[in-house]
């Protein structure tokens, strides 16, 4: 199971020095995705019970959506790109694989959970040291992004993992892990200030404005939440809200490149709704689609991105997918409320907070490769799997550090703090 934390540390990079190290064909990243999914068979086949891994709707919407990226490979051109995003795709199938088989007991969820926060901080702290480096060459206005791929991405990731950070934060008894969590966010606040990701500011107000209206205390909260956010827009040198209230050229030049690639992008959907024009080929034809000299870009949207590529087919699988996860997120979050255990209601509160900001941030950026993101999703059939399991779990000694008997002193704190459903 290290491997496999460590997998989960690795999830928000995208170049990382030492993840992204080819040794042969593959890369040290690959490889020990490898061998947790080889473990992932044989812990199956020890426990001589397959795990539910095609049980839920997302699940089985993810495979179709998989063969369709497939389809769209072999018919319509085995471009460099196209090849990359196949791999991308086919890498999140053994993941989902990896991720149901291995997260079968609350200890191994609440220490996922507590690693996804770790990788949210430990890339904040590169954003962070970035922005120091190349604010003195480039100036205060740089925007960060290293290893993290860059400002927009960084941010959509890290999101994901913030909201599961404050629950923890509140809820967790072990000291060292509140600790922990409180490090992480702070180092990650000031980062997501200094990326200044319009989109991913707004998908974080979306996220703290889920969790806000499921708090019983939500003026104290709204208080405590503003200020915080208040003291970051002050003293830091650059951040969303001034891109946003005033734009600079470059800013306004990007505003004019977003609308650009959006109505490229629409085009294309109108002249192949069905099967699109094939994955990963946006970039490389979106020029043919719009009267803008050299474009060749991401769409800057995940859902016209994929209805571009895939066709408005493999749109809705994606909707699907994203849909269905949230649902039984939900279902879990409720059934934890009446009976808990406590983890399985952070955890999906949590989660479910952060794809509701994710995705608002993904009308913003091309999203739909970051691993983070899938493996929030994945985590839904684990949790919905591990609350059909309680019955037989509540006569076994409590397995969380989360307190399921003495009331939370806080504002997000599950059915003792009024998070309704």
């Amino acid at each position: 199971m290290i491997l496999y934390y460590v997998l989960i540390l690795s999830l928000p990079f995208l170049s990382h020095p030492l993840f992204g190290l080819k040794i042969g064909p593959l890369t040290i990243e690959k490889y020990i995705g490898a061998v947790c999914f080889l473990y992932a068979v044989f812990h199956a086949a020890v426990r001589r019970r397959a795990p539910r891994l095609f049980s839920t709707t997302q699940a089985r919407a993810y495979l179709i959506f998989f063969l369709l990226a497939a389809a769209s490979w072999l018919a319509l051109g085995r471009a460099l790109t196209a090849t990359t995003m196949l791999e991308v795709y086919g890498s999140h199938l053994l993941f989902l694989v990896t991720t149901v088989a291995l997260i079968d007991s609350l200890p191994r969820l609440r220490w996922a959970l507590v690693t996804a926060v770790g990788a949210m901080g430990l890339v904040s702290l590169y954003v962070v040291r970035d922005w120091q480096v190349a604010s003195a060459i480039y100036g205060a206005s740089y925007r960060p992004g290293y290893v993290a791929g860059d400002a927009n991405f960084f941010t959509a990731s890290v999101l994901l993992c913030v909201p599961v950070a404050l629950l923890l934060l509140w809820n967790e008894r072990a000291v060292p892990v509140k600790i922990f969590c409180l490090v992480s966010l702070l180092v990650t606040l000031a980062a997501i200030t200094l990326a200044a990701s319009r989109g991913g500011f707004l998908g974080l107000v979306v996220t703290m404005g889920w969790l806000l209206w499921r708090s019983r205390t939500r003026l104290r909260s709204l208080v405590l939440v503003g200020a915080v956010f208040g003291l970051l827009l002050a003293i830091s040198p650059l951040s969303p809200v001034a891109r946003i209230l005033h734009p600079d050229y470059s800013d306004t030049d990007s505003v004019r490149i977003h609308l650009a690639l959006w109505r490229a992008g629409l085009r294309i959907v109108r002249d192949h709704p069905l099967s699109g024009i094939g994955v990963g080929q946006f970039k490389a034809a979106v020029g043919q689609y719009s009267s803008e000299k050299d474009l060749s870009l991401l769409a800057h949207n995940t859902y016209l991105e994929i209805a571009a590529e895939m066709g408005l087919p493999g749109l809705g699988l994606f909707l699907v997918i994203f849909g269905f996860s949230f649902r039984s997120l939900t279902r879990v979050r409720r059934a934890a409320e009446r009976a808990g255990p406590p983890l399985l209601r952070i955890a999906a509160t949590g989660i479910q907070a952060g794809l509701a900001g994710f995705g608002v941030a993904a009308f913003f950026v091309s999203a739909e490769f970051l691993r983070m993101f899938w493996f929030m999703l994945f985590l839904s059939i684990c949790l919905l799997a591990l609350q059909q399991e309680q019955p037989a779990r509540v006569s076994a000694p409590e397995v969380s550090q989360i307190s399921a008997e003495t009331p939370q002193p806080d504002w997000w704190t599950g059915a003792e703090a009024g998070i309704d459903a």
